[in-house]
């Protein structure tokens, strides 16, 4: 019963719309025996529905150091990405992880040096955060324990595959948009071996299916480089899937995060959605 009273509703950040519902809520995170709470954004399906649907944790980007200091500051909120899935019938829950907007703790998921990263640690670290998202949302009446999906963006993408090699009760499907690490401008990351190497050692554990989307113009994570990660990651297993998108506006890495880029993706994903899983 813990679990039920565990996601605290703020009442003052409560939206009501007539395409569902949106709504702040604080998730409890244990760093340690230190208690802590997690900020997220979600977003339900239109009211009058007496089923339990199923769940989309929506995971944030990282970007670069200038970047991460201004996104410490907001929530992620993508209003017209999360709406899509809800008139699809799902749950939407975008978390905030350790050291973003409004959750507490400090930031946890640095790699280190570009000349030495710790893809792994950081990415288990990101993943503990969304783990606690999914063991809170699973207790809703309105959700579906036995059917959660992971969508993650940049380094959200890369926690979300992380998550799913150490195994989550209820996870069907990854959906990965650019993931990756140590993304550099330009289309190179650093030490590029050890993040394809990070892929591989995630993939031999990793039994959920996942569908990888990069555009043609992806100056962080290029075509070639994606490739490499998604093979390496599936390891032959046949459990993934690489789909090339084309080139969006001036930037392919910021595709997921415009709505406009809505009209891309949205085929290719209820697509692999609708699959069995």
């Amino acid at each position: 019963m813990a679990a039920v009273t565990a996601v605290v509703v703020s009442g003052c950040h409560h939206k009501k719309q007539s395409r569902g519902e949106e709504r702040v809520i604080h998730i409890p995170f244990d760093d340690g025996g230190r208690r802590l709470q997690l900020e997220a954004t979600v977003f339900l399906p239109k009211p009058g529905d007496q089923v339990r649907h199923p769940l989309v944790v929506m995971n944030h980007g990282h970007g670069g150091s200038e970047e991460v200091a201004a996104r410490r500051r907001e929530r992620w909120r993508p209003v017209e990405q999360a709406r899509w899935f809800t008139d699809q019938g799902y749950v939407v829950v975008a978390p905030m992880r350790r050291g973003f907007a409004g959750s507490e703790g400090e930031y946890a998921e640095g790699y280190g040096s570009c000349e030495d990263p710790d893809y792994l640690k950081a990415g288990h670290e990101a993943a503990r955060d969304v783990r606690a998202t999914i063991v809170a949302l699973s207790a809703w009446p309105d959700v579906d324990p036995g059917r959660i999906y992971l969508l993650g963006v940049s380094a959200g993408g890369f926690a979300a595959l992380t998550l799913a090699s150490e195994g989550q009760p209820g996870l069907r499907a990854v959906v990965n948009f650019a993931g990756g690490r140590g993304a550099v401008p330009g289309g190179s990351a650093c030490a590029e071996p050890r993040l394809i190497e990070a892929m591989a050692t995630l993939g031999r554990s990793n039994e959920t299916p996942s569908v990888w989307l990069y555009a043609a113009n992806d100056s962080e994570f290029r075509p070639a480089l994606a490739q490499a990660m998604q093979q390496a990651f599936d390891g032959g297993k046949a459990r993934s899937r690489y789909f090339a998108l084309p080139a969006f506006k001036d930037e392919g890495h910021w595709l997921f995060r415009d709505p406009d880029g809505i009209r891309l993706w949205s085929g290719p994903v209820r697509s692999f959605l609708s699959a069995p899983h």
